[in-house]
């Protein structure tokens, strides 16, 4: 498994990964196409884990950042707009 990180960025609501693999979410009840991630109610209050599909990482919660103002328009022309 490879150590990539899994990211929410605050201003894109979607996943993405360290290794360039990501996906905005568009509606309610997405289901992932390129990761698996879901809801665990282990330990106090539970958590979201989640994988990438494409560089097989390790399970892991994904990190929240703020998108720089240059990623998060290369995230968007990359992976599109999400549906308001």
């Amino acid at each position: 498994m490879s150590k990539n990180v899994l990211i929410i960025y605050s201003e894109l609501d979607g996943l993405h990964c360290e290794c360039g693999n990501g996906e905005v979410r568009t509606g309610d009840g997405l289901t992932y196409k390129t990761f698996r991630y879901f809801w665990t109610d282990r330990g106090a209050k539970g958590k979201a884990l989640g994988c990438c599909l494409k560089c097989n990482s390790d399970l892991q919660e994904p990190e929240h950042r703020v998108a720089p103002a240059d990623k998060k328009a290369d995230l968007l022309a990359t992976f599109g707009q999400p549906a308001q």
